[in-house]
């Protein structure tokens, strides 16, 4: 196993590596499969993309990974909140979304 880059900067990856595959003279690191630290499941690995590594850790070690699960959750708003919070009246963003809002009216 080969831990992750210090690039990665999710919290997840503090639990898993890259799969090592060995041959007679070659090593090669698969991207596409991480391994668990807590456990050496393989979980699979899309590019940039933490889900099932985050899903892994919630269902099969709540208790001892939940620090690195609830950073990740903490900074992510919900729907409600997405659609709840309003804009600066002043903001350009707000400001557009008014403009395109009244030529639709017209």
């Amino acid at each position: 196993m080969v831990n992750a880059q210090a690039a990665f900067k999710s919290e997840v990856w503090k639990h898993f590596g890259f799969v090592v595959s060995r041959n007679e003279k070659v090593e090669k690191v698969t991207d596409k499969q991480t391994i668990c630290k807590q456990c050496q499941s393989t979980v699979q690995h899309t590019s940039g993309i933490t889900s099932n590594m985050r899903s892994h850790l919630t269902t099969q070690h709540p208790g001892k990974c939940q620090e690195s699960v609830k950073k990740f959750q903490s900074g992510q708003k919900t729907l409600h909140e997405a659609f709840t919070t309003a804009l600066p009246h002043n903001c350009v963003k707000a400001q557009d979304i008014t403009g395109c809002i009244q030529k639709v009216n017209v």
